[in-house]
């Protein structure tokens, strides 16, 4: 028994160090080097949430899509990517920069007399006596017919942007191709604001100094045009007074019932002897801009006291008016 398991041993010994001797012979290059072998995957199963609850009828999991556009729309995705990063590796760009590339095209508009203008999906009627289930069924189908409306506005849209290829260009230079939309496809996103708007007496709308109305488009324009709405200038500190007065002066133009209140949005952190490095910042709306922000709320709120126009002068509504 004991000669066996030496005999063994030394077996185990001898094939061991020939396959050093292999390896050795490998990086040295007197032997090729052996075939690759495939791994076994072990991929993990996705994890299933809400496990055992069926979802109703038409309910996805993850953000809505129209069936059958899906994996197209992916594919223009990639599609748009890879054409840019050539474009952006084989046009050469003028230098400087003319004026003309850095202002903002006004207005922000996709419309035409032949389409439909872009919108925000409003929230179908509901009655108390309705159950949760009969008005999240009415959501969906509405959220549904909205989406499949939008994808083929802007597909139309960005078919009479495309260059006509018949006819002869004397600079032979790539065009970019249309940007995909980054409108939200998340039901879940739409509801958020269909609650706080329905709640909300006042409503806040955040405006990046940098170029605010990207924030504001006119399909928003047009949802909350039955709000009492306050504009907030965010980051003056980091666009400078000139532009910020200058888009100010804007907003206040175009729409002339809304407030316009701008407030920083940092401040630089308190530095000791010990600190070293860039300069570090904070979240901070000083007291000055606190303030403006309340008398403007105030304000607004002072307006919601008193009857509209067509109500102070109908006697018979007016005895019924109550605030909100």
């Amino acid at each position: 028994m004991a000669v066996a398991n030496a005999s063994t041993q030394t077996n185990v010994w001898e094939a061991e160090k020939e396959q050093q001797q292999i390896k050795r012979a490998i990086k040295r290059g007197d032997l090729p080097p052996p075939e690759p072998t495939k791994k076994p995957s072990h991929k993990r199963r996705p994890t299933r949430i809400g496990a055992g609850k069926p979802l109703a009828k038409g309910v996805q999991m993850w953000p809505s899509h129209p069936p059958g556009n899906y994996s197209r729309r992916s594919s223009n995705c990639f599609h748009f990517l890879e054409k840019t990063k050539v474009i952006a590796s084989t046009v050469p760009l003028p230098r400087p920069i003319g004026y003309d590339a850095a202002v903002f095209g006004l207005p922000l508009d996709m419309t035409s007399a032949n389409r439909e203008p872009l919108s925000c999906p409003k929230r179908p009627k509901w009655r108390f006596d309705m159950s949760k289930k009969e008005v999240e069924h009415n959501e969906e189908g509405l959220f549904k017919k909205w989406l499949e409306q939008t994808d083929l506005s802007l597909a139309e849209w960005n078919t009479s942007r495309e260059p006509d290829s018949s006819k002869p260009s004397e600079e032979a230079s790539p065009a970019a191709p249309a940007s995909p939309s980054y409108f939200e496809r998340n039901l879940e996103v739409w509801r958020q604001l269909w609650r706080v708007t329905e709640i909300s007496q006042i409503i806040l709308v955040l405006l990046d100094s940098r170029c605010p109305l990207l924030h504001f488009p006119p399909s928003l324009a047009a949802y909350l045009v039955n709000h009492k709405v306050i504009f907030v200038l965010t980051k003056i500190d980091i666009t400078g007074p000139a532009r910020v007065a200058a888009w100010m002066e804007y907003l206040m133009t175009i729409i002339l019932v809304i407030p316009v209140i701008p407030v920083e949005a940092y401040t630089e952190k308190e530095t000791t002897s010990v600190h070293q490095g860039r300069k570090h910042y904070e979240p901070h709306l000083p007291e000055t801009f606190r303030r403006r922000l309340i008398d403007a709320i105030k304000a607004v709120h002072g307006e919601i006291l008193k009857p509209q126009t067509k109500v102070a002068q109908n006697p018979e509504w007016l005895d019924k008016w109550v605030p909100r």
